[in-house]
């Protein structure tokens, strides 16, 4: 691409840009924040992170124990304080060295192992109180589940077998799966060498999906997010950071509809939360001095989780800057309601 090429784009770009944060700014939906560092119980935890949250108030979240095992755990239900009581943690773990929640919804769990040698990716669906199952697309060579819908319909991606001669795209090909009603179903972008991810599926068998389409020297020429609805797909957003500029990511998607998600203008800035509904775009603030550092899952009460960090300090000698890290749980604030003249 010649210089002259490559401003033209970047020219376009930006003009596509402006027309599409013009039209993402929306109303601010108000929201209350809680931090939320949950301590394991017998756990000698490097790390935690809040990955998901269920209507019953249960948070899904990720660790790495001392000895390096990876584990999903779920919280038992908590109120507003956070105090989980009278419930049991329940630690998720495949047969191998690494296990990775990543949607909860109701009282099911689904994610990714790595099962016990020959060291497979599989994913796998476990019920809190029932048996973990693993999940293999036929063929694949590596298998996750990202989402699952309140009445059973599973989602998730694989990769298939390496093809040697080709390049790029072609030769690691990335698709999304469904399983509904105990038949596999392969789900792709329609169009030619896209890698795709599917993050969140509902009742309606919709599907919200991410694709990068490249060329086969894995070069991205597109990026962006769609609903894929039965073969029909409604863009939703798309993110031009392959170019140094903003990007939009939607990161779940619960049963009415609704889809949490974040943007950048890629410059520095920190990155703005947003709900969508129906079309519209809805800005959630941050608590000052918050920087989001990652955004986690919705569930049906438009509850959600993630992590944030906050400057503490800064060193003695350099005066580098000094963060700390916390999970936190964001809920919608309640309406007020204005009583006027005895009506209300």
């Amino acid at each position: 691409m010649t210089k002259q090429t490559r401003l033209k784009v970047l020219f376009i770009v930006e003009v596509l840009l402006a027309m599409w944060f013009s039209l993402a700014s929306g109303a601010e939906l108000p929201y209350t924040f809680e931090t939320l560092d949950i301590a394991v119980p017998d756990q000698p935890l490097l790390f935690r992170i809040p990955v998901d949250i269920n209507d019953q108030g249960r948070i899904l979240t990720n660790i790495r124990t001392a000895d390096g095992l990876g584990q999903a755990v779920v919280t038992p239900a908590g109120g507003k304080t956070r105090v989980f009581r009278n419930q049991p943690w329940v630690f998720v773990s495949c047969n191998g060295p690494d296990t990775s929640g990543i949607s909860l919804v109701d009282d099911v769990v689904v994610g990714m192992c790595v099962d016990a040698p020959p060291y497979k990716s599989l994913g796998f669906i476990k019920p809190l109180n029932g048996q973990l199952q693993l999940i293999d697309f036929p063929g694949a060579d590596g298998t996750m589940a990202t989402g699952r819908s309140t009445d059973g319909k599973l989602v998730g991606q694989f990769y298939g077998p390496l093809n040697q001669p080709l390049r790029g795209a072609l030769a690691y090909r990335f698709h999304c799966w469904t399983l509904i009603d105990g038949q596999y179903r392969q789900i792709d972008y329609p169009v030619a060498n896209t890698f795709v991810s599917c993050e969140a599926i509902n009742n309606r068998g919709q599907i919200l999906m991410v694709y990068n389409t490249v060329t086969d020297q894995n070069e991205t020429i597109e990026q962006g997010v769609v609903i894929y609805d039965n073969g029909t797909v409604t863009p939703l957003g798309k993110s031009f950071i392959h170019v140094g500029g903003p990007w939009v990511d939607f990161t779940d998607m619960n049963e009415d509809g609704a889809l949490i998600g974040m943007r950048s203008n890629n410059d520095g800035t920190p990155y703005q939360v947003f709900l969508w509904d129906d079309g519209l775009f809805f800005d959630i603030k941050l608590p000052d001095g918050w920087i989001i550092t990652q955004l986690g899952g919705m569930n049906n009460r438009e509850h959600f989780v993630g992590t944030y960090r906050m400057l503490t300090g800064e060193t003695d000698f350099h005066g580098d800057p000094i963060y700390t890290q916390h999970g936190f749980v964001a809920v919608p604030a309640p309406v007020k309601t204005v009583k006027i003249r005895g009506k209300f």
